[in-house]
């Protein structure tokens, strides 16, 4: 079962403090909510409600950032933005394991026979990992809910008011300009570089939320072309973000290989590194392939374009 959408508490003719209250409170109780199904884990496999957890931290996240400086309470939405932030960070030792494991599993098929006793020692010792820390993921996740169901916290949410401009279009324009910004610095840099790789990946996602953020002020249909193109170079992105996680887990396993002289495994975890290094540079040139698409497309631009009126 999929999460409520907030966006389908407000309509496009809301004012904007209406919007804003919506949406934020919209996101608190779906967060609350996926959290909830990862609390109730008891030590079980909760990664898809982990999933589900960390894009709604991005989306909230975003909205507040965007909306927050112009209500009546910035001081709550930035508060929105630390709690966002904690929660993200106690659940991606689940995220990446899920994440990782798969891979690695999915590497396992098409492996010589000669890495397969290493595979299945990678994933052995990231399944134990990852089983370690279920529980105490699932105890953060039951601590940041209660702190999300709070009524001081719901109270201050359904009194938020607006001090920001009454035309939603400009206060679209103004935020969207912030974080457009921060999308072409972060494309400025030397794309070769996998750190700044990273950075654009999450420049692009705060865009593509915040889009979501302003929706009712925005065009229709330039904010729909511009959501599928920032998924689409998502998901490249991620790609990259994936292979490289992957290659620091065979490398921390190789160098403990070394260490401990476990010779069963260590020639063939230091050809999977090797490997592993040849699939990150691939993702890595598919993706800039991809941006300098994006780049000759205009997309910036064009994503630019749909904040002349409204929605």
């Amino acid at each position: 079962m999929s999460e409520p959408d907030p966006r389908q508490q407000v309509q496009p003719t809301d004012r904007p403090g209406d919007h804003a209250r919506g949406v934020l409170l919209g996101l608190v109780e779906s967060l609350g909510a996926a959290l909830r199904k990862v609390s109730k884990s008891k030590g079980a496999r909760p990664e898809r409600a982990v999933h589900a957890a960390r894009v709604l931290t991005r989306r909230l996240e975003a909205a507040a950032g965007v909306l927050g400086p112009h209500t009546d309470d910035p001081d709550l939405a930035a508060a929105l933005v630390r709690r966002a932030a904690r929660v993200r960070r106690a659940l991606s030792v689940l995220r990446d394991a899920d994440v990782h494991g798969a891979a690695v599993r999915s590497l396992r098929r098409g492996a010589p026979a000669a890495w397969r006793a290493a595979i299945d020692h990678v994933v052995e010792r990231m399944e134990g990992a990852a089983a370690r820390v279920r529980p105490e993921a699932a105890r953060a996740a039951r601590k940041q809910m209660r702190a999300l169901e709070s009524r001081s916290l719901r109270k201050r949410l359904r009194r938020l008011g607006w001090a920001g401009p009454t035309d939603g279009g400009a206060v679209a324009r103004a935020a969207m300009g912030r974080v457009m910004d921060a999308v072409r610095a972060a494309a400025g840099a030397d794309l070769a570089v996998v750190a700044n790789i990273h950075a654009l990946r999450i420049a692009i996602k705060r865009l593509r939320y915040a889009i979501e953020a302003v929706s009712p002020w925005i065009d229709a249909a330039g904010a729909d072309r511009a959501e599928s193109a920032l998924r689409r170079l998502q998901r490249r992105l991620g790609s990259v973000n994936d292979e490289d996680g992957l290659l620091a887990r065979f490398v921390e396993a190789s160098e403990r290989a070394r260490r401990t002289k476990n010779r069963a495994v260590g020639a063939s975890l230091r050809a999977m590194v090797a490997h592993q290094r040849a699939r990150l540079r691939t993702a890595a040139a598919e993706f800039r392939r991809a941006w300098r698409g994006a780049v000759r497309a205009r997309l910036l631009e064009r994503i630019e374009s749909s904040w002349a009126g409204p929605r």
